[in-house]
């Protein structure tokens, strides 16, 4: 099993996970399991079926409005779509380390 990256920057939220052999089907699961663990909002990725492109989940909490954080950085996703508390997206392989910085 390949191991999870995992980028945190204490001053700066969200948590944003990326795991290649993450079944798709439990990303937000797993985001959401993290996101009640440390309190604040978090996205999980994983390789998607389509090469070079990650497929994630976020999960927040309240008082945070996801889908509006996104909204921010729309440019920097394939595509997405949510709302205050989840979210789903697809950003490039090689924007992850961009994006989870942004």
């Amino acid at each position: 099993m390949e191991s999870v990256k995992l980028t945190l920057n204490k001053t700066e939220k969200p948590v944003v996970v990326l795991g290649k052999n993450i079944p798709e089907g439990i990303v937000g699961l797993i985001a959401g399991k993290l996101s009640e663990e440390l309190y604040c909002p978090v996205i999980v990725f994983s390789a998607g079926h389509e090469p070079g492109v990650l497929k994630g989940s976020g999960r927040s909490i309240p008082g945070i409005n996801l889908k509006d954080c996104l909204d921010k950085i729309q440019s920097e996703m394939i595509k997405y779509g949510g709302h205050a508390g989840a979210a789903g997206l697809s950003i490039r392989e090689d924007n992850f380390v961009h994006f989870a910085t942004a």
